[in-house]
């Protein structure tokens, strides 16, 4: 997958971003300079990501996306949007054509309030919720997309984890997946960690409880959308929702503590990134001792299946 910034400006002001301050003033985001960098990637790269910023806003994302599908026929192109934009029907359509596409849209709480207070934009929530369901529109006519909605878990909105996935269950069906990604302790989310911080120590008890409630839970009905789990190393979570866990940041990115060399999974393991340890440290970080049954998979951002009979 090759990921590519295409704008470095944003219509919210997520406290969590993970954009650094400034990042509006930096690079050069003129189509022809993003033509020439796509030019440097091989016609048979199979994924395009498009991130920003926000994507949606750079002036000539249409001749943008109409490019991509020329060089890269067959390629998935992945947008990472706030979704606000898409509530615009036209605009929506119009992006959509491209085809073979999937909208990954940040929904940062279950109300006005919940999201608009992370996103510190008025009517975020409202626009969000409104793209997401024009998009799903777009996917049930045929047009070739899937949506994906995407939840950041940060000090502001671990509370609402049930409650998104209430309201993504009763107000946007169809969605692919549900993403509860933990935060990146960078850029904006560096700066406001008094305020939005949050350690995997404090997570993991509401991640677990979410998980033994009467969504995902074993023996209830099986959600109509995928659960993920994103930027959460193994040791921090219950063996019984590993299979939840991908393996989704660069290795630049990432660390393995010394504690690590113990770990008898260290080889399925996202392992933890370098902000959180300059950060927090890795005193919460336990290697595990015995190596359980594993179902394993071939794709290596998505290594465990299952654990055992779990």
């Amino acid at each position: 997958m090759k990921c590519i910034p295409v704008w470095n400006r944003c219509n919210n002001k997520c406290l969590m971003c993970s954009n650094p301050p400034g990042y509006a003033r930096v690079g050069s985001y003129a189509l022809p300079n993003l033509k020439a960098r796509l030019r440097r990637i091989d016609g048979g790269e199979t994924h395009i990501y498009l991130t920003g910023g926000e994507p949606s806003l750079h002036p000539e994302l249409l001749p943008l996306l109409a490019y991509i599908r020329g060089r890269f026929v067959r390629a998935r192109i992945l947008i990472d949007t706030n979704g606000r934009m898409f509530a615009y029907k036209a605009f929506a359509a119009q992006c959509a054509a491209a085809g073979n596409m999937e909208f990954q849209v940040s929904l940062c709480g279950h109300t006005p309030a919940a999201h608009d207070g992370v996103t510190r934009t008025p009517g975020s929530f409202r626009q969000a919720v409104e793209g997401i369901n024009n998009l799903l529109a777009l996917k049930a006519q045929g047009a070739g997309i899937d949506v994906e909605v995407r939840f950041v878990l940060s000090g502001l909105s671990l509370a609402n984890i049930e409650g998104v996935y209430r309201f993504a269950k009763e107000h946007l069906k169809g969605i692919k997946a549900l993403v509860f990604i933990f935060m990146e302790m960078e850029g904006h989310a560096g700066v406001n960690l008094k305020t939005a911080g949050l350690t995997y120590t404090r997570a993991r008890p509401r991640v677990e409880e979410f998980f033994s409630g009467p969504g995902p839970a074993p023996r209830a009905p099986r959600p109509p959308f995928e659960l993920k789990l994103y930027h959460f190393p193994l040791c921090v979570l219950p063996p019984r929702l590993w299979k939840y866990a991908w393996r989704t940041l660069p290795g630049k990115e990432i660390a393995f503590p010394p504690c690590c060399r113990h770990c008898r999974v260290k080889a399925y393991c996202l392992g933890v990134h370098k902000d959180y340890l300059k950060h927090y440290g890795a005193a919460e970080f336990t290697p595990v001792a015995v190596k359980p049954a594993l179902k394993v998979s071939a794709n290596p951002c998505h290594p465990i299946l299952g654990v055992g009979g779990v």
